[in-house]
């Protein structure tokens, strides 16, 4: 699923970036070689990289 419209970002692509090592939403996108755009994707970055620590713990 597309999570940010502006860059083209799915759902898979933040999950490797976070997974891969990114804990912030400017590392996710850079990651995906992308900038943030309007921002509304944030929220869900921030999720899925408090999901990814937390599990790690």
């Amino acid at each position: 699923m597309i999570i940010c419209v502006c860059n083209s970002i799915s759902d898979k692509a933040i999950n490797t970036a976070v997974t891969s090592g990114a804990n912030t939403p400017s590392l996710v996108y850079k990651s995906c070689g992308a900038k943030p755009q309007c921002g509304s994707c944030t929220e869900y970055i921030k999720q899925e990289i408090n999901q990814v620590q937390t599990t790690d713990k």
